[in-house]
């Protein structure tokens, strides 16, 4: 942690992560559903908003200057699983018939597609602290794993 410290920028990053939290706290205090979804929603653009000055950061603390591709294989596999989960939702969204794909239940492309965004969010946010990774492409594949754990847990908060 004292590593973390030592700049302005990783301080803003944890102030912006602890806001989210609370903010994620506060939503689910019971009120009017609509101001408690729009909270949590607000939440997780707080959320990603700190993750992404942390990996500016982690990129300012290396003094390395941020790439465009992968440079390590991990990165190449993050990469790799965000474009198939993604992919793997507009397969959805393009062939689904009444609740079904073609002959597959739409829950099976869901799980797939979440499971694959959150396994590749866990290996950029890796890559990026145990490799060294600098890829912005990387940086990228975060986002969709943060929105797939954002979607579930809010179907856990707000269920419908």
């Amino acid at each position: 942690m004292a590593a973390l410290s030592r700049s302005r920028l990783a301080t803003t990053a944890m102030w912006l992560l602890g806001l989210a939290a609370v903010l994620l706290v506060v939503s689910v205090i019971p009120g009017p559903e609509m101001v408690r979804a729009s909270v949590y929603t607000v939440a997780f653009w707080v959320a990603l908003g700190g993750l992404g000055v942390l990996l500016a950061d982690r990129l300012h603390v290396r003094r390395e200057r941020p790439t465009l591709l992968p440079v390590t294989s991990l990165g190449w596999w993050s990469l790799g699983l965000m474009v198939a989960g993604v992919l793997v939702f507009v397969v959805m969204g393009l062939s689904s018939r009444g609740g079904r794909g073609p002959g597959i239940p739409l829950f099976v492309f869901t799980v797939t597609a979440f499971t694959a965004m959150a396994a590749a969010g866990v290996m950029a946010l890796a890559a990026w602290v145990k490799r060294r990774e600098r890829s912005l492409l990387v940086a990228l594949a975060i986002v969709p794993a943060l929105f797939a754990i954002y979607f579930v847990a809010g179907e856990f908060a707000f269920p419908h």
